[in-house]
């Protein structure tokens, strides 16, 4: 039974370790071509896997394409939300945010790449960051830190100039200090003066844990 037991639990692990590598091989494919384009077959063959092996796992492309965009959102939120506790000024918050979610094009333009290329991915990602920038923003106007009227088109005008600013990182035509310009633009947006936007703005992120 021992045996068997631990025949189980291997059989467990290996299963998992194929799906992660067809959800690795998935977004770079993706990232690469965009989804359409993209095949099962491709796909397979970059995790270096048989291609029955992908319907082991998934029922479709579409259903990996889910995945891979669930797993990576899920991802930059939770470091998200670790770099942002404990902070107190919504100012800073929001800073924190723009800077945060412009570095993935640095610390991961696969899956960057993917979110642009793959169809409705930019506006899953809205959706999925919407209610924090809702939250931070309308904490912010509450406080009288911010000077606002509709705080949800606040929001998606700033997600809106992520999104492009990551963009142009990923294609090389922003300046190496795009993450921290965008920020302070961000904040002035929702009223923060100039030089106190451009302060917060450059102020030093904690290591991602």
């Amino acid at each position: 039974m021992a045996g068997a037991s631990k025949a189980a639990t291997r059989g467990g692990r290996r299963k998992q370790r194929n799906r992660e590598r067809l959800v690795a091989a998935a977004g770079a494919v993706m990232a690469r071509k965009g989804v359409d384009a993209a095949t099962i077959a491709e796909i397979t063959e970059e995790a270096d896997l048989g291609f029955g092996t992908f319907y082991n796992h998934f029922a479709s492309k579409e259903a990996i394409v889910d995945e891979v965009l669930a797993s990576g959102l899920e991802s930059v939120g939770g470091s998200l939300d670790r770099l942002t506790e404990g902070m107190e000024d919504p100012a800073r918050i929001l800073a924190t945010a723009v800077r945060h979610l412009l570095a993935v094009a640095d610390r991961d333009p696969v899956f960057a790449w993917f979110v642009l290329r793959a169809p409705n991915a930019s506006a899953q990602l809205t959706q999925h960051f919407l209610h924090r920038a809702e939250r931070d923003v309308g904490r912010g106007r509450k406080e009288g830190r911010f000077v606002i009227h509709d705080p949800t088109s606040l929001a998606i005008a700033i997600l809106g100039m992520i999104l492009e600013g990551t963009r142009a990182k990923l294609v090389g035509t922003a300046t190496s200090s795009i993450d921290e310009h965008l920020a302070a633009y961000a904040l002035r947006l929702l009223g923060i003066d100039e030089a106190e936007a451009h302060e917060l703005a450059r102020a030093p992120l904690a290591p991602i844990g």
